[in-house]
């Protein structure tokens, strides 16, 4: 518990800081959403929320049925929120917070295996607009199971993301990600909904 705590201040800690230098920075120029002939402006800041699936891959996931035992792969419902800062108009900064809801035990690459149950992901990611709308995105970020033995990872987060903008700041954002950890990695499924202040 004491090193998500730690992880935690530590990400918001650099995140705020070049958050508030990339606001001193940008002090007295335009604004990067505003909308064209309507006079309305939309702020750096967004908040989404995150709903998918993250698959775990059949090398690390198999379970027993009827036919025996089976490397199925294993589809886990997932919830998260994500702040993003944008800096400037290629350049963002964000938290994102993911929360895996089930309980799995499942093979890790040193063949032991490991049960995860409601597993929560942090990360600090850099994204970079490629284009308008479709965005790459990476950054460092750590695993913790909170149940009793649970072990916990620091992994890589490495992500695509289409942002569709609506009116009035909203936006929804459907996303891959693939998190890389020294035992396993993931692949995330999903999208997000989110409003720009």
């Amino acid at each position: 518990m004491m090193k998500a705590i730690f992880l935690l201040v530590m990400f918001t800690g650099v995140f705020l800081s070049t958050l508030l230098y990339g606001q001193a920075e940008q002090e007295g120029q335009s604004h990067p959403h505003e909308a064209k002939g309507s006079g309305h402006v939309h702020g750096r800041h967004a908040i989404n929320f995150y709903t998918g699936f993250t698959f775990i891959p059949p090398k690390h996931y198999a379970h027993i049925d009827v036919l025996g035992l089976r490397n199925t792969g294993n589809w886990v419902p997932t919830l998260g929120l994500d702040y993003v800062y944008k800096i400037n108009h290629r350049w963002s900064l964000g938290l994102m917070a993911d929360v895996e809801l089930d309980r799995y035990t499942m093979l890790t690459l040193s063949e032991q295996w490991i049960v995860r149950e409601n597993v929560v992901v942090l990360a600090a990611v850099a994204k970079f607009e490629l284009l308008k709308g479709f965005s790459v995105f990476a950054g460092p970020g750590y695993e913790q199971m909170f149940a009793e033995g649970g072990e916990d990872f620091w992994l890589v987060k490495v992500g695509l993301e289409y942002e569709i903008r609506m009116e009035k700041g909203w936006q929804l954002a459907p996303s891959i990600i693939y998190d890389y950890k020294d035992v396993y990695q993931t692949i995330s499924y999903g999208f997000a909904v989110g409003k720009r202040f």
